[in-house]
């Protein structure tokens, strides 16, 4: 959805993705835009800008210098908080604001909450999402039909760091 709405507003994107299946949702929902299915960590794609949703930690082991390696401009990396629940403490985001400081890192830093929609291919499988995405929580999160499927809809609670690398 992200890769869509970028390269729709003009922008030059590609959504990279190791997830065979969610690669071959996002060609059909959207053919006009450019999807690759790789490991942004080991695919060798250097753009101006990085963006990173979602996915791995910017804390282990060089993930950071990895993604850096990615862009010449800047690193836009969304931290993902699970908040399907409606209480959000943000500790993954501030402890992600700590090691940027300790490693001297140049950055900007916001806490952001949107709805997210997880397209699914049948109703046993967005149920099964909801359990092992949200164990122990209670939720609001509703599970809706549509045409090529269904749909979880999905809140998040995540921070958005903007990391630059031009001085």
């Amino acid at each position: 959805y992200i890769t869509h709405e970028l390269s729709s507003n003009g922008f030059d994107v590609t959504g990279i993705d190791t997830d065979e299946k969610a690669i071959a949702f996002a060609k059909s929902r959207f053919p006009s835009s450019s999807f690759l299915l790789a490991d942004a960590y080991t695919t060798p794609i250097v753009r101006d800008v990085a963006l990173a949703v979602f996915f791995g930690r910017i804390r282990e082991e060089d993930n950071l210098d990895v993604l850096l390696s990615s862009c010449t401009k800047k690193l836009i990396y969304i931290q993902n908080e699970h908040a399907g629940a409606g209480e959000t403490r943000f500790s993954r985001s501030l402890e992600t604001v700590n090691y940027l400081r300790e490693r001297g890192v140049k950055y900007t830093f916001s806490l952001e909450r949107l709805s997210f929609n997880q397209p699914l291919s049948s109703k046993e499988e967005a149920e099964s999402f909801i359990r092992e995405n949200y164990k122990n929580r209670t939720i609001n999160t509703a599970i809706e039909k549509t045409d090529g499927g269904y749909i979880a809809i999905n809140r998040k609670a995540f921070g958005l760091f903007v990391i630059s690398k031009e001085e």
